[in-house]
């Protein structure tokens, strides 16, 4: 069975560390104001524009290195099923850290990428924060049911089909 380019594996278990972390990091952050709650913020969003670049990276390999082919015993309707649910990775690690740059654009406070001063696409204005803040946060909640189906596909393929799909991504299963 053919195998993704080490690049490619490189990139999909790179970003799926950092996405899990982003996703702690952004539902753990305190309630409250105080140092805590700003670094967290800070540390979110400086790993959520690192995830951003990378994905921008990934974007640029797919377009330049073809996926292997679909396992055999893959059904045309389960094949495009996939298709659609990495589309919809892509478009929500796409438009997540968008969200999430708008939404402290209009907060008011700096923005900052492990302290170097970014541009800020906004000015100060509560509602609009909030705005961007829900968006970020519902598609938070998309993204991770997308990453549970995925997971769950790879398992199913590893545990149930046997199919060597998880060793295309590096994984020693099934």
């Amino acid at each position: 069975m053919q195998s993704y380019t080490r690049t490619a594996v490189w990139l999909h278990w790179s970003m799926a560390v950092l996405v899990l972390a982003l996703m702690v990091v952004g539902f753990s952050l305190p309630e409250e104001e105080g140092p805590a709650r700003s670094l967290g913020i800070q540390l979110h969003k400086s790993f959520g524009l690192v995830a951003w670049a990378l994905l921008m990276f990934r974007v640029a390999w797919r377009f330049t290195h073809r996926p292997p082919a679909p396992p055999a015993g893959l059904s045309p309707a389960q094949h495009r099923v996939a298709e659609w649910v990495h589309g919809l990775l892509y478009l929500l690690l796409f438009v997540q850290p968008l969200l999430g740059y708008l939404s402290a654009s209009f907060a008011g406070y700096p923005m900052l990428w492990f302290g170097l001063e970014l541009p800020q696409w906004g000015w100060k204005d509560r509602e609009i924060n909030h705005f961007f803040t829900e968006c970020h946060e519902i598609s938070a909640f998309i993204l991770i049911a997308l990453v549970v189906v995925h997971a769950a596909a790879a398992l199913h393929h590893a545990f149930v089909r046997r199919n060597g799909m998880l060793r295309r991504m590096g994984v020693p299963l099934g």
